[in-house]
């Protein structure tokens, strides 16, 4: 359809037809009379083509790429180990910076 267009188009130029204005439409028929015959029928080819056709639908698969938000689900669903907490004689508490997770 849009290679159509094109052709149309051309011939429409090597004939060397003023352009249609893009408003020419039955509702405003002051624009009427202006441009050729090709431009005139390209304009509505144009206009049927975007209003006939529909996109096709994208699907969208998982990605293939490893992302931070899968390893972010993968590990915030494992079990985290209890840090082991001691007290020594002095009573000083000793908790290993090791076992925190930032």
């Amino acid at each position: 359809m849009y290679q159509g267009v094109l052709r149309g188009a051309w011939a429409a130029f090597a004939l060397q037809e003023a352009p249609v204005d893009e408003a020419w439409t039955p509702r405003n028929p002051s624009t009427y009379g202006k441009g050729g015959p090709w431009n005139a029928l390209m304009l509505y080819a144009k206009k049927i083509a975007v209003n006939a056709t529909t996109p096709p639908p994208r699907a969208i698969g998982p990605s293939v790429v490893p992302t931070k938000v899968d390893a972010f689900n993968t590990k915030w669903k494992q079990p985290r180990p209890v840090p082991k907490i001691t007290t020594d004689a002095a009573g000083t508490i000793h908790i290993p910076g090791a076992a925190l997770d930032f």
